[in-house]
């Protein structure tokens, strides 16, 4: 079996196997959502049941309590009625001002204190200020008790004494006369033994004059106008003097009057308030105590009807056993299924490892035809051709062009994996004394190539050329002064009479003459600053018609950024070349400068 037909087998089964895997993934998730199914129905089966067990506990207990629910209802109904009425009438009682609870409570204050002012203008009219001082500074001031009921008798007493003092104020001329008499005595007398003395006095001296200097008949007149006049004086200063006591008692009293008023009104209230109270709370004393019978009643039946409730759940279970079978048929069934896949996948897997063995057997043959590793090269000549890779049995080769050469990468790796497989195969072809292989990676600092190092093998200068390292700035600078000198050597001895070392060493065995050998040089850097030195520019130029074949590799993203310079680079090498995805692909120098300007545009 050639190569190209194991490796389309070996792709035939990593389908297959691929699919089966699928087909095998797909199992399992039948499986877990058939799984899921029988959780899911346990799940609803057992939420269903408490469910539907909470319901039928909840309607059972009902029917038992019903008639206590409708009872308990009715009753905190009316309690509700019967509380907002006697709220109602107790804010109604709440609202009122004591003093307004007694019928003019307020207005028989001010009627008193106006009766009395009434008065006290009549008593000024009718008495002397003065004498009214005098009197009640002889009046102690006296703590009474005034029935508030009596209030309105005493505003008539005042009233009346007010109109009576009034209509004896009118008989002013009698009091003239009676003044003049008491003038013509000299008594000054004060209080109520004044009076008495005036009358006495009076009574005496109307006696005596009557008797000297009138006679008999006259002095009888006489006595008899003056008994009237006396008498009429003495109820009028009574009437005064009852007047200002009373008055004078009374305002001494009227604080305590008007605080007995309301102490009267606040009595009334409360026990308006009592008398509501004694009305509405023992009703509702009586509905709150059957509620709280009530809700007793309504809890005792639920515990009785809780404890002895009994719940069929046959049919749901029936149900979830019907669900169930469903699903363990399902599952069954799955598991052969899987069974058989694992199978088939256990048999491709085996086959893809047999052709895997077959083929690693097969393309073992070719790389043995073309890449002899244990070989040591003979050629002085070079052929151009490399072994690239291998392609359905078929080997891929890259002609190199004998020429600079630029290669542009997308990945570092591609890039390493391409120059090794180049300086594998030039120790192959070409005799070690007829090779010499550089590389320049200042930045990897050439830790991938250390395997093809011989700067370590010994004294032989020719040996430790075969392949060397560089990986600092002032070593490249020695490598390029060298190839300077090289190349001016070169230059002598090649193309004097030869177009290129290739035509050289044709001539040099044909005449059994030593050959020149050839120079590789690799440059693995992001900085590509060394296209500026002169010196590297000429090998660039012309350095490959003696033999040295500069590679410069760079990436895509250093080339792009080079801008003007990436230019000067691509008109100073040769040839062209882009590596991506595993092969090698040829560019114009035209399509490297399109790729620039695209760039720069974007």
């Amino acid at each position: 079996m050639e190569f190209g037909e194991v490796k389309q087998s070996m792709e035939q089964c990593r389908r297959s196997i691929s699919q089966i895997k699928h087909q095998i993934s797909n199992n399992k998730e039948s499986c877990y959502a058939c799984e899921n199914a029988k959780s899911a129905a346990m799940d609803t089966y057992q939420s269903s049941i408490k469910v539907a067990k909470e319901r039928a506990l909840d309607e059972y207990v009902k029917e038992g309590t019903v008639q206590f629910e409708r009872e308990l209802n009715e009753v905190q109904s009316k309690y509700s009625s019967v509380k907002k009425e006697y709220d109602t009438k107790m804010a109604e009682v709440n609202a009122k001002d004591a003093k307004d609870m007694i019928t003019g409570g307020d207005a028989i204050s001010a009627e008193i204190r106006a009766s009395m002012s009434v008065l006290q203008d009549q008593l000024n009219n009718s008495v002397s200020t003065r004498f009214q001082a005098e009197l009640e500074q002889q009046l102690e001031t006296q703590q009474v008790q005034i029935d508030p009921n009596s209030l309105g008798g005493l505003i008539k007493f005042f009233n009346k004494q007010a109109k009576h003092i009034e209509r004896l104020s009118r008989t002013n001329k009698l009091d003239k006369i009676i003044d003049k008499l008491l003038e013509i005595t000299r008594l000054n007398l004060e209080g109520e033994k004044q009076e008495k003395t005036i009358k006495l006095v009076l009574v005496f001296v109307v006696v005596i004059l009557s008797l000297v200097l009138i006679g008999k008949i006259v002095l009888t007149i006489y006595l008899v106008f003056l008994a009237v006049l006396c008498i009429y004086n003495v109820h009028k200063h009574y009437n005064i003097y009852a007047a200002i006591i009373a008055q004078k008692s009374v305002q001494d009293n009227l604080d305590d009057i008007e605080a007995d008023l309301l102490k009267q009104a606040t009595d009334v209230l409360e026990k308006e308030k009592k008398s509501i109270a004694d009305q509405y709370e023992p009703e509702l004393a009586q509905l709150k105590s059957r509620e709280k019978s009530i809700q007793s009643d309504i809890f005792e039946t639920s515990q009785r009807r809780t404890q002895s409730f009994k719940f069929d759940d046959k049919e749901s279970r029936d149900a979830l056993k019907a669900a169930q079978v469903v699903n363990d048929d399902r599952l069954r069934n799955l598991h052969q299924e899987l069974s058989i896949l694992e199978k088939q996948l256990q048999e491709k897997e085996e086959e893809y490892k047999q052709l895997g063995e077959k083929l690693h057997n097969v393309a073992g043959d070719i790389q043995a035809k073309y890449l002899d590793y244990s070989k040591v090269g003979t050629d002085v000549v070079f052929n151009p051709q490399f072994l690239f890779d291998i392609t359905n049995a078929k080997p891929v080769f890259f002609n190199h062009p004998q020429r600079s050469m630029l290669i542009i990468y997308n990945k570092l790796d591609e890039a390493v994996q391409f120059v090794k497989l180049l300086c594998i195969q030039l120790r192959i072809k070409l005799n070690p004394f007829n090779l010499t292989t550089t590389i320049i990676d200042v930045d990897g600092l050439g830790v991938q190539f250390m395997a093809f190092d011989t700067s370590n093998a010994g004294k032989d200068e020719s040996i430790k050329r075969l392949f060397r390292i560089v990986t600092s700035k002032d070593a490249l600078k020695d490598v390029l002064d060298e190839l300077d000198e090289e190349m001016a050597r070169r230059k002598n001895v090649i193309l004097r009479n030869y177009d290129s070392i290739a035509d050289y060493n044709v001539a040099m065995v044909e005449s059994d003459s030593l050959t020149e050998n050839y120079n590789f040089l690799f440059y693995l850097n992001s900085n590509m600053d060394i296209v500026k030195d002169p010196k590297m520019m000429a090998v660039l130029r012309n350095g490959s018609m003696m033999g040295i074949f500069p590679h410069l590799l760079i990436s895509n993203d250093v080339f792009r950024d080079m801008k003007e310079r990436a230019t000067d680079l691509v008109n100073a090498v040769d040839t062209i070349y882009t590596l991506q995805n595993g092969s090698i692909f040829k560019r114009a120098k035209d399509f490297a400068l399109e790729e620039l300007v695209v760039h720069d545009k974007r």
